[in-house]
């Protein structure tokens, strides 16, 4: 049985964007190590030992994903697991502000992701995702604001942009 054809794929966050936080944790790391009363091949053994661990605790916690759109599912691999949502089968589309910034998550009844918005990646994904919800007439009924709308690369909107904060009354 034949693949479905690919429409878009990308990876988020960018793959090797581990190493900047990781060069940051081992840096930390080193400076504390060479303050620390430590004498001759101690210092060096706890160095090396010391960067094994932020190098492995980095590539796991940072570790990117994978995300592969075809007409009939999205699908992510990451660290040897795959996940698949069916387009037909997602339930809601919002964006939120979260800590690395601005966020698209698309979710289903069983499976949500979370993408990083801002990439080139990502955008051609998002891109070539919101067509294929409004050829399904899913789109007015899963998108729930209109800056969603707009990375999706859609016209019209909501009823009000959710990641603006309400004005305030003091």
């Amino acid at each position: 049985m034949s693949q479905p054809p690919v429409l878009a794929s990308a990876w988020d966050p960018p793959t090797g964007a581990m190493w900047v936080p990781m060069a940051l944790y081992g840096g930390v790391l080193s400076l504390v190590i060479w303050a620390l009363p430590i004498a001759g091949w101690w210092n060096a053994a706890a160095l090396i030992s010391g960067w094994v661990a932020v190098i492995f605790a980095g590539s796991r916690l940072y570790a990117s994903a994978e995300y592969v759109l075809t007409r009939d599912a999205l699908t992510r691999r990451s660290r040897g697991t795959v996940e698949t949502l069916p387009v037909a089968s997602i339930t809601t589309v919002y964006g939120h502000y979260d800590h690395a910034g601005d966020v698209l998550s698309i979710s289903g009844e069983t499976v949500g992701f979370s993408l990083q918005l801002g990439t080139d990646d990502v955008s051609g994904l998002l891109a070539a995702l919101g067509p294929l919800l409004v050829e399904l007439g899913r789109d007015q009924k899963v998108i729930e604001d209109e800056r969603a709308r707009r990375w999706l690369g859609l016209p019209g909107g909501g009823l009000r942009d959710p990641w603006i904060a309400p004005p305030s009354n003091t």
